[in-house]
């Protein structure tokens, strides 16, 4: 005896509207949506200057775009702001160690993890509200 599921695409219409109200304020999520932009603006580089100083000029901006990224979500973590890449780099270092030392990954600045959560609690909230059944 075959009884079909009630379509899911109300509930996936209502978890893509709560989706997008925290991805609108949310610092986590717009630093990684920001950083995928540089990213494929980086990778969408089809060609250098051989002129020496002009690659030097695109990659110091490349590097103060990424610093502005990273300052950005630490001050809306009250965090204190970066001087530069490498103190980023040495702060990650540091992170991946400590979580070595206590043997977990991830961590609370899993972002991604986080929001993926949290789409997960809305959608069993959800479900229930609207009696469905699985």
């Amino acid at each position: 005896d075959y009884r079909g599921y009630k379509s899911l695409t109300p509930l996936i219409k209502k978890l893509k509207v709560q989706h997008e109200d925290r991805a609108r304020t949310s610092p986590a999520l717009n630093y990684l949506n920001k950083k995928y932009t540089l990213a494929l603006d980086i990778y969408g580089i089809k060609s250098l200057s051989l002129n020496e100083e002009a690659r030097k000029l695109e990659r110091k901006r490349l590097e103060g775009l990424e610093l502005e990224l990273e300052n950005n979500l630490l001050k809306a973590q009250g965090k204190p702001l970066l001087k530069n890449l490498e103190e980023l780099q040495e702060q990650k270092e540091q992170e991946k160690e400590e979580r070595k030392d206590q043997k977990k990954s991830g961590g609370e600045d899993d972002y991604l993890l986080n929001e993926s959560e949290q789409l997960m609690d809305d959608f069993i909230t959800l479900s229930h509200e609207n009696r469905y059944e699985w």
